[in-house]
């Protein structure tokens, strides 16, 4: 098997203008262009029938509604360390960051999403295997009481698209970060 170090995952993230990603397990915002644009950055990429991986924590597993979980089209990973959590059977659980990303290169998942919450995000930036963020900027502050951490130097902005107004009237706009060092 590969080293897991050696494989290249990415962060998706929607956060506010002080890193705020949401409160009490929930999003604090209603923007469903960064829904489309989260499913898209997810789901695009297969190979060969293969499918991307898509890898969380227990409370952001439990925070989508149940009409979408698991994520359609995505192998869902949930990272929790009670080995007695129960998941539908298209679900697969880890006990750390490191056995999720084995057992999405193990399976061929071509692409390996970190999609939160906190202390995933947390974990993930600490390896050099992270390589790229999506992050959408929402111009706005809310009352979050989770947030994304201070990734400082270690990533470049690469690009970024124009601010946009949702039809909810919230100001966005989508970037992609890549690793420096």
């Amino acid at each position: 098997m590969t080293p897991v170090t050696d494989h290249s995952f990415s962060i998706v993230v929607a956060m506010d203008g002080n890193r705020g990603i949401g409160i009490q397990n929930q999003l604090a915002w209603h923007l469903p262009e960064d829904m489309a644009f989260f499913k898209r950055i997810t789901t695009d990429g297969s190979v060969n029938g293969q499918q991307n991986a898509v890898v969380m924590g227990r409370a952001t597993f439990e925070s989508i509604p149940d009409a979408f979980r698991p994520l359609p089209n995505r192998r869902n990973i949930v990272l929790t360390r009670n080995p007695a959590y129960q998941v539908p059977d298209a679900v697969v659980t880890a006990a750390s960051l490191d056995s999720a990303l084995a057992w999405a290169v193990q399976h061929r998942c071509p692409h390996i999403f970190i999609i939160g919450g906190a202390q995933a995000y947390n974990t993930a930036l600490q390896y050099p295997a992270c390589h790229k963020l999506f992050i959408t900027e929402i111009d706005d502050l809310f009352d979050c009481d989770a947030f994304f951490p201070d990734f400082g130097t270690r990533f470049h902005r690469v690009s970024d698209s124009e601010w946009a107004v949702s039809k909810t009237g919230l100001r966005y706009r989508f970037t992609e970060w890549i690793r420096s060092t």
